[in-house]
């Protein structure tokens, strides 16, 4: 269905999550970490979504941070990729952080609920256009 990328550095959370989004048919890669993350990118080339985990622990970027160095090269290219910042954190702190990272577009945030991440993913990947957070 979609080539998704998955990044957060809690492996447990990560892999539940991936085994849940291929039991729905889609193509997961994984990355627990920056360097892993932007690997993928240049390796792999085209995704059809990104969920990056909003905190990838002290002295690491964050996953908006991640998001804004990646859509400064996409800006370059003229297409962005939508994703999802999937965090436990206030979506009003991840969507100032987004604002002041210049992502006004293309973005969801998502709190750690399987059944609201499952369907941000649908959401977005059926194409249709949706902007802001998802409660």
């Amino acid at each position: 269905m979609a080539r998704i990328l998955f990044a957060d550095d809690k492996i447990a959370i990560l892999d539940a999550l991936v085994d849940l989004l291929k039991e729905n048919g889609h193509e997961v890669r994984t990355a627990p970490d920056a360097v892993k993350f932007f690997s993928h990118i240049q390796e792999s080339g085209e995704f059809d979504l990104l969920i990056l985990d909003y905190s990838f622990g002290r002295g690491n970027p964050t996953g908006v941070e991640l998001l804004a160095t990646l859509r400064k090269q996409e800006t370059r290219r003229g297409k962005t990729t939508p994703a999802i910042i999937f965090s436990c954190e206030s979506a009003d702190v991840i969507g100032a952080e987004c604002r002041m990272c210049g992502i006004n577009e293309n973005v969801v945030i998502c709190d750690k609920d399987i059944r609201s991440l499952l369907a941000c993913v649908d959401r977005l990947v059926s194409g249709t256009r949706w902007e802001g957070k998802h409660d």
